[in-house]
């Protein structure tokens, strides 16, 4: 009984009479305590101050828990008052007079709770009869305040809903360097609209159709070259292989070569003939203007130094300087390793670039041929003199006595024949004949039908 009595003193109280209810609290006096609040156009702005806000939450909060000991303690005296009330009427209604003896007596509990009350009626008065009328009361002055509760609610509810919102602009601190993001508090939840999700996905899909397109070009292209090599008109030279020919009067010899990939190449000719050497691309001749005879092989040989890219076609064509003689040549065409290959074992078709000096005189590299066979060995340098010695894998030196620095190649250069064993591992060593001179150097290892050094 008392819980449901104490429940409707408070309503009655709250909603008829909030000052006496100590509701004045919530009033907040401007500029005090919570920062001031003033109206601010479009989205809500926040403070850039952390301090201002995270003070006016620790005030807030104090003021609540406030406000809730004023409403409780207000509860209280209500029920108090409502419950002594209710008492007198039930007793002045069973005809018993509070001078007869009825009295009320309060206080506080022992643990400080809530107060408890104690009814004091004569002797002759049944507890049970005061006790029925007082709940009657109660449960009809309950049902009352119900009633008239219920309209003001749906009135507030309504106003609620039809007032405008206001947008308030916190007061703004002067501090810096404030990130929302990792400010604390809740998660920070983007909102990718629908029509952002589309425009995002529609620009994948021009992405992704625009790398098909490129794909699709290349393999085009690749497509064409292919079936324009497999139907090249002239043959094919590689570097693992050069071509030997002779030629007569008036003739000419063509072949086509596809590099495997891109970087420098040397064409070379060899023989006791002097020949005439044009490479073209795309229909252009590639080779330096005055330089087709220029004779930078050995004797009246030629030899070209060109960068190519891999997969293009080129043509070569040579052919004999003088008409009215015939010749006999070796046309070899080598790549030049790149750097990162340096110090991995020799391949046929191949070449070594290094750097030689005093404070490195010699170049070492090995070659491990897959086949037997006879191998040339050739160098080649910026100063046009080196030495080179072959090593059996027993140890011993394979060049014959005096021809270390035989002068066979081009200008006072190295070329040496030798006969490899498959699957056994030989030493080619380099050195350039001056020890106090310094450059570049070459070395690469090829193969040919026949001997350049009796030609």
């Amino acid at each position: 009984m008392k819980i449901k009595l104490m429940t409707a003193s408070a309503l009655l109280i709250l909603l008829n009479n909030p000052t006496q209810a100590g509701w004045d609290s919530f009033r907040q006096v401007p500029g005090e305590g919570i920062p001031k609040l003033t109206p601010g156009e479009g989205r809500d702005r926040v403070s850039k101050d952390p301090r201002l806000v995270q003070g006016a939450a620790e005030l807030f909060e104090k003021e609540t828990k406030r406000l809730a000991e004023v409403a409780r303690k207000a509860a209280e005296e209500v029920a108090r008052k409502t419950e002594e009330d209710a008492i007198r009427q039930a007793a002045e209604e069973a005809g018993i007079s509070i001078g007869e003896g009825i009295s009320i007596e309060g206080g506080s509990s022992s643990d400080g709770g809530e107060t408890g009350y104690t009814l004091l009626y004569p002797s002759g008065v049944g507890y049970e009869d005061i006790t029925e009328e007082s709940d009657r009361f109660v449960a009809e002055e309950t049902k009352r305040l119900e009633e008239e509760a219920a309209p003001e609610s749906t009135e507030e509810t309504n106003n609620t809903d039809e007032g405008e919102s206001e947008d308030y602009d916190i007061t703004e601190g002067d501090w810096g360097n404030f990130n929302p993001l990792t400010a604390g508090g809740d998660d920070v939840v983007l909102d990718i609209t629908e029509e952002r999700k589309e425009e995002e996905r529609q620009a994948q899909e021009a992405r992704a159709e625009a790398e098909r397109a490129r794909l699709a070009e290349i393999a085009r292209i690749e497509a064409e070259k292919r079936e324009a090599r497999a139907n090249d008109i002239y043959p094919e030279i590689y570097v693992t292989k050069s071509h030997s020919l002779e030629l007569f009067g008036d003739e000419h010899m063509t072949y086509s070569f596809y590099p495997e990939t891109s970087g420098w190449h040397i064409f070379q000719t060899y023989g006791p003939t002097d020949m005439v050497m044009e490479i073209y691309h795309n229909g252009e001749s590639i080779v330096n203007a005055g330089k087709s005879d220029g004779d930078d092989g050995i004797d009246n040989n030629e030899l070209q130094h060109k960068y190519l890219e891999a997969g293009e076609r080129y043509v070569v064509q040579i052919y004999l300087e003088s008409w009215t003689v015939f010749g006999a040549t070796i046309l070899n065409v080598r790549a030049e390793d790149p750097l990162e290959e340096l110090y991995n074992p020799l391949k046929v078709g191949y070449a070594k670039k290094f750097w030689l000096a005093p404070s490195r005189s010699h170049f070492t590299t090995k070659f491990t041929p897959e086949e037997s066979g006879w191998f040339l060995i050739e160098t080649y340098s910026d100063d046009e003199d080196t030495v080179m010695e072959i090593y059996h894998p027993d140890g011993y030196s394979m060049v014959a006595s005096g021809e270390s620095d035989g002068d066979r190649g081009v200008g006072n250069e190295e070329l040496h024949l030798q006969y490899f064993y498959s699957g056994k591992t030989y030493t080619i060593q380099v050195y350039m004949q001056d020890l106090d001179d310094e450059g570049f150097a070459w070395v690469h290892l090829w193969r040919s039908h026949w001997n350049p050094l009796t030609l």
